[in-house]
This record gives C-alpha cells, sequence and structure tokens, in this order.
C-alpha cells in the first residue's frame, strides 16, 4: 500500500467547501497514523480506513459558517 498524502490548509474538497483548519489537522492525524502502518509493513486496521474516509466526506459536506 502506497503512503497517504497530507492536505494542506485551506484546502477545498469536491464538494467546493474549503475545510476548516480542525477538519485538516484531523484528516491529517489520521493519514500520519495510517502511514505509521504502511512504513512498519503492517496492516492497516480497517477501522483507520474508515474513519480516515467517513471524516473526509464529513469534512467535505460542512458548511463553511457552522461551529464544531
Amino acid at each position: 500500500m502506497k503512503r497517504r498524502k497530507l492536505i494542506p490548509y485551506g484546502y477545498t474538497g469536491y464538494t467546493g467547501v474549503v475545510l476548516k483548519d480542525s477538519h485538516v489537522e484531523r484528516y491529517n492525524q489520521l493519514q500520519k497514523r495510517i502511514n505509521a502502518f504502511i512504513d512498519a509493513q503492517m496492516p492497516v486496521p480497517e477501522s483507520l480506513l474508515n474513519e480516515s474516509h467517513a471524516w473526509f466526506i464529513m469534512a467535505a459536506q460542512d458548511l463553511n459558517g457552522r461551529e464544531e
């Protein structure tokens, strides 16, 4: 499995929503955890992959003005 890429602050999701810094930080934390498994040549837990996917979908659908 290839290492996961981190996304920059100000990233625009597929819905056109600019992700909040807190969303970018959380997503990147998940990618770093996944990369640690990849670097150790260990299988990445499916729950971690699912959380990463779900977090990105949630963040991309979020409204810019809404509080967390």
